[in-house]
C-alpha cells in the first residue's frame, strides 16, 4: 500500500510540472476543473438518491476537460482580463504554484 501511494505521488508531481508549463495557455481550465469537482461532489452526495453510470461520469469529465482546453485555444485570454486570468508576458517568469510562487528574472547574456 505504501509503495502504490509513493508512486502515485511521484506521478502526480511530474504531472504538476507539466500543468505549470501550460496553465497560462489554458486559462479556462480552472473553470472546467471547478465544474468537474462540483459534478463529482454532487454525485457523491446524491449517491443514495440517484445513480450515475461510471462510463457516463467519465464521459462528462472528459467532455468538460476537452471543452475547457478547446475554448482556451479558440478564444485566447483578452488583454483586458484581470491579471489572474491573463497569461503573463515579459521578462519575469513565475515558478511554483498556480496561486503564486517565487519570481525569477531571465538570465541575459547566456
Amino acid at each position: 500500500m505504501f509503495t502504490s501511494n509513493i508512486f502515485a505521488v511521484l506521478g502526480l508531481r511530474s504531472l504538476f510540472f507539466l500543468l505549470v508549463a501550460v496553465v497560462d495557455r489554458f486559462y479556462l481550465l480552472k473553470y472546467g476543473l471547478a465544474l468537474i469537482l462540483t459534478f463529482v461532489g454532487v454525485k457523491m452526495l446524491g449517491d443514495r438518491f440517484f445513480h450515475i453510470d461510471i462510463l457516463l461520469s467519465l464521459g462528462i469529465i472528459l467532455v468538460v476537460l476537452a471543452l475547457a482546453v478547446a475554448a482556451s485555444l479558440i478564444w485566447p485570454a483578452p488583454e483586458s482580463a484581470p491579471a489572474a486570468v491573463r497569461p503573463r508576458r515579459g521578462a519575469e517568469e513565475e515558478t511554483g504554484s498556480i496561486f503564486g510562487g517565487v519570481r525569477r528574472k531571465e538570465r541575459h547574456g547566456r
